[in-house]
């Protein structure tokens, strides 16, 4: 195989990851048009989701295993350990 030259990688910048903003909303409620699904109990059904209720967006997966207090240790978890330097 030969080696990968600087041609090979123009444009690399442009594929790494962008830094997402943690969000309650997006863990709880998923995020509609990709495959993150949504881990609260009752999301968008009996729990407003991104301002709605009524039903699951098409498409989006709600597994639904969470209750509120879970989803904040959740939270707070993922921010304690993977987010050392996360700023409230």
């Amino acid at each position: 195989m030969p080696p990968i030259s600087a041609a090979d990688t123009a444009g690399a910048s442009d594929l790494a990851p962008k830094r997402l903003t943690l969000n309650a909303e997006v863990i709880a409620c998923g995020l509609p048009g990709t495959l993150m699904p949504g881990w609260a109990k009752g999301a968008y059904v009996e729990r407003p989701c991104f301002g709605e209720t009524g039903g699951v967006p098409e498409g989006l997966r709600v597994v639904g295993a969470y209750d509120d207090q879970q989803l904040a240790d959740l939270i707070a978890y993922i921010n304690s350990t993977f987010r050392k330097n996360f700023q409230e």
